[in-house]
């Protein structure tokens, strides 16, 4: 039997309040994964020891309220050599995307929040890599690359169909990198493609049959690249992209566009340099604030162009009175020296490699600008000793009341700042853990926006305690908390 242990404390900044939920974990045991599911509650999704075939696995879906109580527990089985590869949570349905490269064969699982169980099984195409899947009604847009090449599949959930869209473009290289439903009937595509060598950017609009379809091209000006765009429609005919751009085809971004269209044609793109922001570098120590200011500043001096270079991981962009506000998080690739010794051979011998080891955070910048594209202003901040295997977004905002408010989690601990135009307001860090709990390992843990003014966190955590009563004196638990951000 599960034991479920439920503690509510109050925080002493600001009159918070904290709930929190610990889940057991058994040595070995795979953590959940959490699904955040606005004033329903949410999703906790994990993997099942119990029911299992020769054939089948079993994943376990429970839904619990925003009171932490449980609502239904659901087992669904898939075959055992297919690979949870996405989930996301669409209106009121859970989607549970599994397949293998290896196989001509993908399931969806598709769970409502009464607890309804759909399963839909596609007969498919080998050795897709899918980027993004969107689900509208009884539709399940889903696309990817097949040796190089872009592909766009409408998958009807009842009859099983599977119709092409049209994805064909003349480029070398198409990366799709979202896909969207603006309205009932209408799916667009974005895509990072080659045009005449630059790196440019393609929305592709299409109705669901793959009629109708018009494709906007966004070229860069000569001697730049487009990296990231994320479109907002305005009117009938309007629409405005915000992203990154590059010098020449480089990898790394540095600066910000805003763009304005009306169908295909440009009315504007404006560029706002990494170098030229008023606050860039102030998530810094000001001894490298300032030696870099000072940098670009010579160089001006001298009519050079001063340019710094980020990887950035740039957020869907958030619309909020009649200001469009980015996020983005900088990062970099870490590569480690491995040593590789060979005492088996006759000669013997020792030789080196360079690994990937991860992606490490640096800050993230705050961009918001009108609806003329004028940036209005921005501010940065430190995230701290933050590395990764997998690149995901780890700071969460949500817009209150004309403030920016962020979180991320930091191995149980809660960091939360207020970004204004002219100051980041960062409150202490606040421990995910009850007062005598003696944190002895955790990982990175995740956080969110639920729902009202209500943030969520979870993650693992193996704990010490031996001065509460009522509490095992050592646990291993995934956590869930559930915060309010005044």
């Amino acid at each position: 039997m599960l034991l479920v242990n439920i503690f509510c404390v109050g925080f002493s900044l600001q009159g918070q309040d904290r709930e929190r939920l610990e889940l057991p974990l058994k040595a070995g045991q795979a953590r959940p994964m959490l699904v955040p599911a606005a004033a329903y509650g949410f999703m906790l999704i994990e993997e099942s020891t119990q029911n299992r075939s020769a054939n089948s696995e079993v994943m376990k879906v429970t839904l619990y309220d925003t009171a932490f109580q449980e609502q239904w527990v659901k087992e669904v089985h898939h075959d055992k050599k297919l690979y949870l590869k996405q989930f996301s949570f669409e209106g009121e349905r859970l989607f549970l995307l599994f397949n293998s490269q290896n196989r001509e064969a993908l399931e969806v699982i598709e769970i409502s929040l009464m607890g309804k169980t759909f399963r839909h099984e596609f007969q498919y195409l080998k050795r897709l890599e899918i980027a993004d899947f969107k689900v509208e009604g009884q539709s399940l847009y889903l696309g990817g690359t097949l040796k190089n090449l872009p592909v766009l599949l409408k998958m009807d959930l009842k009859s099983r169909k599977i119709e092409p869209l049209p994805m064909a473009i003349d480029s070398k290289t198409v990366l799709i990198q979202e896909i969207e439903v603006i309205r009932p009937g209408t799916v667009t595509v974005t895509a990072a493609l080659e045009h005449h060598n630059r790196k440019s950017i393609l929305l592709r609009e299409m109705n669901s049959n793959g009629s109708g379809l018009k494709d906007l091209i966004m070229k860069p000006q000569p001697g730049y690249g487009l990296l990231s765009a994320d479109f907002s429609t305005v009117g009938d005919e309007e629409r405005i992209a915000i992203g990154t751009y590059t010098y020449k085809n480089e990898e790394s971004a540095q600066g910000f566009y805003f763009s304005k269209y009306q169908g295909d044609e440009p009315l504007f793109r404006n560029y706002y340099s990494f170098a030229d922001l008023s606050n860039f570098f102030s998530f810094m120590e000001e001894k490298n604030r300032v030696k870099i200011e000072q940098k670009a500043k010579r160089k001006k001096e001298k009519g050079k162009k001063f340019r710094v270079k980020y990887r950035l991981l740039v957020h869907d962009i958030i619309k909020k009175n009649g200001q469009y506000i980015m996020l983005g998080e900088a990062y970099f690739p870490v590569y480690r020296t491995e040593r590789i010794d060979d005492f088996y051979s006759r000669r013997g011998y020792s030789q080196t490699r360079i690994v990937f080891d991860g992606y490490q955070y640096t800050h993230a910048v705050v961009a918001v600008f009108d609806e003329q594209g004028q940036l209005l202003w921005d501010n940065s901040f430190k995230i701290d000793r933050t590395k990764t295997k997998v690149l995901t977004k780890r700071v969460k905002m949500h817009v209150d009341d004309g403030e920016l408010k962020l979180v991320y989690n930091l191995e149980g601990k809660l960091n939360k700042l207020v970004v204004t135009a002219d100051r980041v307001i960062k409150e202490d860090d606040e421990p995910l853990n009850n007062e005598f709990d003696s944190v002895k390992n955790a990982d990175l843990g995740e956080s969110g926006y639920w729902y009202a003014n209500k943030f969520i966190a979870w993650g693992y955590q193996r704990i010490k305690n031996q001065k509460q009563q009522g509490l095992k004196k050592r646990r291993n638990v995934f956590y869930i908390n559930k915060l309010e951000f005044d």
